[in-house]
């Protein structure tokens, strides 16, 4: 090269003051993403206890009582029964001896998950704890674990004893 005609280089590239995105700003995408979970959770709260009952419901089980209605040509119709009179004149016996018409009721098994996933919100998760043994025996030597701070958390194989060095 000449001297003389040498490039200056900040016109070609490199860092150039109030360029990029600025300091704690998002992505587009991020930013859809926080808005797409705000209108979610905003949904999930205005219904929140539809979906309590709903999700209690699953817990307990449910019963039905189904009526199976036969006319007089023979056919036979099943309904299933939602008025409550009905269901409680059926449970205390007052509809037996019907004629052409025959109730039963059938019943949807707890669902755990949902009773789990209740019980959890309700009283919190329970401590779940990772044995740090191999065959009943504990594991010999020194485990070194860097932290966020820089420190390195030292854990030893005798219980109770870990230090920071």
């Amino acid at each position: 090269m000449m001297a003389g005609k040498q490039k200056n280089k900040s016109v070609n590239g490199g860092a150039r003051p109030g360029a990029g995105r600025k300091k704690g700003g998002m992505n587009k995408n991020t930013l859809e993403k926080h808005k797409t979970e705000r209108e979610l959770r905003q949904r999930i709260m205005q219904n929140a206890q539809r979906i309590l009952d709903k999700q209690l419901h699953l817990a307990e089980g449910c019963s039905f009582l189904f009526c199976i209605t036969t006319t007089k040509q023979g056919k036979k119709n099943t309904e299933m029964i939602t008025d409550e009179q009905t269901i409680r004149d059926y449970l205390d016996g007052e509809l037996d001896g019907k004629e052409n018409e025959y109730y039963y009721i059938t019943s949807q098994k707890p669902d755990e998950r949902a009773l789990e996933n209740l019980l959890d919100r309700g009283f919190g998760k329970p401590n779940q704890s990772v044995d740090v043994t191999s065959d009943g025996q504990q594991i010999l030597g020194v485990v070194t674990i860097p932290t966020k701070n820089g420190d390195i958390l030292e854990a030893t194989s005798k219980a109770g004893e870990s230090s920071a060095v």
